[in-house]
């Protein structure tokens, strides 16, 4: 789903929303196997230059703030409502 998750980053925010919102029930180890996945996807990213730089650490950050989040037993459900909200593009 890592993969799935940095696809729907790129789309847009309806994209990340629809993501979001499917994700919020899944069991927390696997939620944070797929934010873990998704930072090392991001890193193959900024190396290959098919993601702008500052995206790709936009979007590391917001994903360590949620795998932190995640070990401190906050909900999967709140979660992902944060990368929901703050995993959004902010370039216009």
């Amino acid at each position: 789903r890592a993969r799935e998750l940095l696809a729907a980053a790129e789309s847009g925010r309806a994209g990340l929303l629809r993501f979001c919102a499917s994700a919020e029930g899944m069991e927390p180890r696997l939620a944070e196997a797929t934010l873990r996945s998704a930072r090392r996807l991001l890193a193959e990213e900024l190396k290959s230059g098919r993601m702008a730089a500052g995206r790709c650490l936009e979007l590391d950050s917001v994903l360590a703030r949620c795998s932190a989040y995640l070990k401190q037993n906050v909900g999967t459900r709140h979660v992902f409502g944060l990368l929901a909200v703050d995993g959004a593009s902010t370039e216009s």
